[in-house]
C-alpha cells in the first residue's frame, strides 16, 4: 500500500503480519525512519524497544531509491492495532516534500502578499489565510485550527508590512503545522502603498431660522473603516436644561443636545469629549478617538438649545469610511505529496 507524508508522519496503516517492507523512491530527504504506534488511530505513541541494554527508539536507516525490509521492526510493531512511519528521530523529525504549498494575495494592481509555508510538502496546503480591517489600528491575528485571519491595522499602513505579519503568524501555535519558517513576500508596489481604511468625515452646517449660517463642526471617525460611517447619521436637537448632553438612543444612532443657553458648554472640545466618553455601542472603537473641530463661527459662537432651529446638515467635504479592500482568503497549495510503499506480509 501507499502511504503519503504529511509533514515528517506517515496516515497511520493497521498492523497485520509479521513481516514489514518498505520502498523509499528517489526524492527521499535524507533521514532514518522511526515509527508510532496505537491501539485506537487516535492517540500515537514513539516506539521504543529493549535491546539487551538499554531502551531505545525503535531505527531503521534507509536510503531514497531503495527497498529495505523492516524485519526486526516488526516485532516492536506488531503488539499494536495502528503504526505510522516518521521521518526522523523524535527529536529531529524531517519533512517530506520538494515542494512547500504558497499562495499570492493581491491587494490591487501590482500589490500582492506571498505567503509560503516554510515547510515542504502537502502539510502546507492545509494552511488557509483571510485578511479584514481590524477595528483598532493594530494588527493582529486571530487562529481557528489551520486558518488564519489577518487584522490590518485600520490606519497606520506602515504597521500592515509583510514582515510584521510574519512576525505574527511565526509566533502563533497554528494546529500541529511548524509556521516558525513561514514567510509572507510583499511586493513592490504593497511596500510602496500599504493598505488603510478611509476615515468617515461628516462636516455639520447649522443655520437659523433666517438661514443665516451659525457655523459648522466637523466630526471625523476615531478609526478608518466603514464602521465609522455613523457620523453622518448623528442626530442634534436643544436641551431643555443648560448643559450639554450626548447620548445613544433606542436605534444606536449617537443623539446631541446642546446645552440651552451657555455657548460655552458646546464648544468642539467639549462636544468631542463627551463624544469620547460614550461606551457600549457597536462602535466604540470609533468614538474613542473621534474628533470635533470647529469653524470660525462656531468657534466665535457655538450655537446653544435657544439659537438652535434645525438638525445640522451634512455638507460639502463630508467622506464615506470604507474598510480596506482585501482579496478573497484561501488554503496555501502546491506543497506536493510524498509517498511510500508499503508492504506486509
Amino acid at each position: 500500500m501507499k502511504l503519503a507524508f504529511r509533514g515528517a508522519l506517515t496516515e497511520p496503516f493497521a498492523v497485520s503480519g509479521d513481516k514489514i517492507g518498505v520502498i523509499v523512491p528517489t526524492g527521499w530527504s535524507a533521514a532514518d525512519m522511526t515509527f508510532q504506534v496505537s491501539h485506537d488511530r487516535v492517540s500515537f505513541f514513539d516506539l521504543y524497544g529493549y535491546d539487551g541494554s538499554a531502551v531505545t527508539e525503535a531505527t531503521s536507516t534507509v536510503t531514497a531509491n531503495t527497498a529495505i525490509s523492516l524485519a526486526g521492526i516488526a516485532e516492536h510493531i506488531a503488539p499494536f492495532q495502528w503504526a505510522r512511519i516518521r521521518s526522523g528521530v523524535a527529536a529531529t523529525p524531517v519533512n517530506q516534500g520538494a515542494v512547500a504549498a504558497a499562495r499570492v494575495f493581491t491587494f490591487g494592481t501590482g500589490k500582492t502578499l506571498t505567503v509560503t509555508s516554510g515547510v515542504d510538502g502537502m502539510i502546507g496546503n492545509e494552511l488557509s489565510f483571510s485578511f479584514e480591517t481590524n477595528t483598532k489600528d493594530d494588527l493582529e491575528i486571530a487562529v481557528s485550527g489551520t486558518h488564519t485571519t489577518i487584522k490590518l491595522a485600520s490606519d497606520t499602513s506602515s504597521k500592515n508590512s509583510a514582515a510584521a505579519i510574519q512576525a505574527l503568524i511565526q509566533a502563533a501555535t497554528i494546529s500541529d503545522i511548524d509556521v516558525t519558517t513561514l514567510t509572507v513576500a510583499e511586493s513592490q508596489g504593497y511596500a510602496a502603498a500599504r493598505p488603510a481604511a478611509t476615515k468617515a468625515v461628516a462636516v455639520i452646517s447649522f443655520a437659523d431660522a433666517e438661514e443665516k449660517a451659525q457655523g459648522a463642526l466637523t466630526l471625523t471617525a476615531g478609526i478608518g473603516g466603514a464602521g465609522g460611517n455613523f457620523v453622518s447619521n448623528i442626530s442634534w436637537g436643544a436641551n431643555l436644561a443648560d448643559e450639554l448632553s450626548v447620548s445613544v438612543n433606542e436605534l444606536g444612532a449617537v443623539v446631541i443636545m446642546l446645552a440651552s443657553t451657555t455657548a460655552s458648554n458646546n464648544t468642539a472640545a467639549a462636544i468631542q469629549a463627551a463624544i469620547r466618553d460614550i461606551t457600549g455601542t457597536d462602535f466604540d472603537e470609533f468614538l474613542a478617538a473621534m474628533t470635533v473641530t470647529a469653524d470660525a463661527t462656531w468657534t466665535a459662537t457655538p450655537v446653544t438649545g435657544a439659537t438652535f432651529f434645525t438638525n445640522g446638515l451634512v455638507s460639502e467635504g463630508s467622506a464615506t469610511g470604507a474598510d480596506i479592500t482585501v482579496p478573497a482568503g484561501g488554503n496555501l497549495y502546491g506543497g506536493d505529496r510524498f509517498e511510500i510503499e508499503l508492504t506486509i506480509r
